[in-house]
């Protein structure tokens, strides 16, 4: 069991201010760094050669435009090791994206694989619990997308071609086709996906991924509120993703319905369980 506590998460940042008009260049440069407390245990045993003090993570984001319609954005893992087969490994990503309509733009180069949830979006600084398919495959790889956008900004729905976040170093031809919405309904905002990737040479799984974030006015919910979707955010995480490659890769595609059904189940009993340990809790409160 590894149990790590974040004792240091320092951002310095330094950003060139934009000029007033829209189509000036602009710059904004980064500097992320998290250093961490790693307590790695073997049952009730504390692994002390893995133990410590450790930095995690040293990272370089530059992003900014060259004027109203191109725009660029690269990220850099300073203290990632470079291997001289794949001098990318260490960048997370090196894009230009193209406006060349009001509503439309392209972009191509090393970007985000374009897959439902929040945890892809984020610095991997602010990830502190990642689902077990993030923390398995490569989110950045190099192709190309095109996005259309509403006139009132809130929906942008996106299609990519890219490298497979399964890609090998012997198959660097295997493909992903992602199809992303990224949407705002009042409250609720989305990050949703239909991906078909290629796992190994020729083969594919399909997948839906939802990601989904509800913004709430204060005072609109109570501390039972917090504790019921909490514990149904909690259980339900990974919900189509991890079961869909999880039982693929294993050979038991036929279980996936069973057992999307039964983490669908577990979310609801997890849900009448923190409502009833809230509801004790606020009476001897």
């Amino acid at each position: 069991m590894k149990t790590c506590i974040a004792l240091l998460a320092s951002m310095l940042c330094v950003a060139t201010p934009t000029l007033a008009d829209d189509d000036s260049p602009s710059i904004n440069i980064d500097l992320h760094s998290r250093v961490s407390y790693l307590n790695n245990r073997i049952g009730n045993e504390i692994n002390h050669a893995n133990s410590g003090y450790k930095g995690e993570y040293f990272l370089l984001s530059v992003s900014g435009q060259i004027n109203d319609k191109i725009s660029y954005a690269w990220r850099q893992r300073l203290n990632k090791k470079i291997d001289n087969n794949s001098m990318f490994d260490a960048t997370d990503w090196l894009y230009v994206d193209y406006k060349f309509a009001p509503n439309w733009s392209v972009a191509a180069g090393k970007q985000v694989v374009l897959i439902g949830g929040y945890e892809y979006d984020r610095n991997p600084i602010d990830v502190n619990v990642p689902s077990e398919y993030w923390n398995n495959i490569a989110p950045f790889q190099f192709g190309a997308s095109a996005s259309y956008t509403t006139n009132d900004g809130n929906h942008r729905f996106s299609g990519q071609i890219s490298q497979s976040p399964y890609n090998m170093p012997m198959h660097r031809d295997m493909l992903s086709y992602n199809l992303f919405w990224a949407g705002k309904c009042g409250m609720l905002s989305t990050l949703w996906s239909v991906n078909m990737v290629e796992t190994t040479p020729y083969h594919y799984i399909s997948y839906i991924s939802l990601g989904n974030r509800i913004d709430i006015n204060n005072g609109w919910i109570d501390g039972n509120a917090i504790a019921v979707f909490t514990a149904i955010g909690m259980c339900w995480s990974g919900f189509l993703s991890t079961h869909t490659a999880m039982l693929d890769s294993l050979g038991y595609r036929d279980l996936t319905p069973k057992a999307i059904s039964a983490h669908f189940c577990g979310g609801l009993v997890a849900a009448i369980c923190a409502h009833w340990m809230y509801f004790l809790y606020a009476m001897v409160a």
